[in-house]
């Protein structure tokens, strides 16, 4: 088994498009989002999504699409429904050695596994780590008021219902706790486990960024793999699912998967700014205090700590 890779992000942070790409190099393989860090075992795996409100799935779909990509060759209902028996038969399986179950399949290929839940924790992160002491880390951004917004588009969605437990709370407090957690857990890391990225480089100068992040990778940088990674609508996963097990990447990904260019934008950290500036003082200081008396006082602390986060991820004025 080659080391993995883990792409580190919020949700709604380019991550779906960018893991995809990533994963089309000859030398990679991206998973849909499996969403198996946050237990121990299979048989947590299974009984967390027994108890969650997602109740009208079996088990995190990424996780079936994978199984039955490998086990079968393709992702009818039918071949996920025999994946999803054989994951409740082996549910004395740790997650860990599921996941080097996973990774065998693409043994001559690194293996990338982005799932957003796994960044919800450091403790998760930590235990990524021990578990997988060579792994590299990339750390993926997006702007806070950009991924707040893309975050609050998500939930506003009647389509969607398999909402993680973790969306359900202020949009830019998942962007700031979870870029939070990742910026904490670098510091158990070796300086040649982590990089940040920003997702709107990536998309904007696919040709500079992509053959950095190849470089880094100690992959090959060439043209021929650059231009094999623009072409996520390959991947096996770009698409929703059969019935019953769709999903495993964001809706809007898999509704358009091709690659679009982004053109780039004027940016300043004013926006930011102005988007906290809307929001009642009682509703900023309820992240931190409940005491109404203090609420000028904790909103401006909560203001500094998200400005000030923002700016450590490389968001100053300019072009974004």
């Amino acid at each position: 088994m080659l080391p993995p890779i883990f792409l580190l992000s919020p949700p709604r942070s380019f991550s779906s498009v960018v893991s995809t790409i990533i994963g089309q190099h000859p030398q990679l393989h991206t998973f849909p989002e499996l969403q198996i860090f946050s237990s121990l075992t299979v048989n947590d795996l299974l009984g967390a999504e027994a108890k969650s409100r997602r109740r009208n799935r079996l088990a995190p779909p990424g996780l079936i699409r994978e199984l039955a990509y490998q086990r079968e060759g393709d992702q009818t209902e039918e071949s996920c429904l025999r994946a999803w028996v054989w994951l409740a038969k082996n549910r004395s399986l740790e997650i860990d050695e599921l996941f080097k179950i996973l990774c065998s399949y693409h043994a001559a290929q690194h293996c990338i596994e982005k799932s957003p839940a796994n960044s919800t924790s450091l403790s998760i992160l930590v235990r990524i780590l021990r578990s997988f002491p060579d792994a590299k880390f990339v750390h993926l951004t997006r702007s806070a008021v950009s991924s707040a917004r893309s975050i609050a588009e998500f939930l506003s969605m009647t389509a969607v219902s398999n909402k993680p437990d973790y969306f359900h709370s202020n949009p830019i407090m998942i962007w700031y706790s979870m870029h939070s957690n990742i910026r904490r857990f670098k510091n158990f890391l070796r300086p040649n486990q982590y990089l940040m990225m920003r997702g709107e480089d990536i998309l904007s100068d696919p040709f500079k960024f992509l053959p950095f992040l190849c470089r880094w990778l100690s992959l090959d940088d060439s043209e021929v793999s650059v231009q094999s990674m623009l072409k996520p609508e390959s991947s096996p996963f770009s698409f929703f699912g059969p019935p019953g097990f769709s999903g495993g990447n964001d809706p809007k990904f898999m509704r358009s998967p091709r690659f679009r260019k982004r053109s780039r934008k004027p940016f300043s950290s004013d926006q930011l700014k102005q988007y906290l500036d809307a929001m009642p003082p009682r509703s900023l200081a309820s992240f931190i205090n409940d005491n109404n008396q203090l609420a000028d006082v904790h909103a401006r602390k909560v203001r500094y700590s998200l400005m000030s986060l923002e700016h450590s991820l490389g968001y100053l004025t300019g072009e974004l």
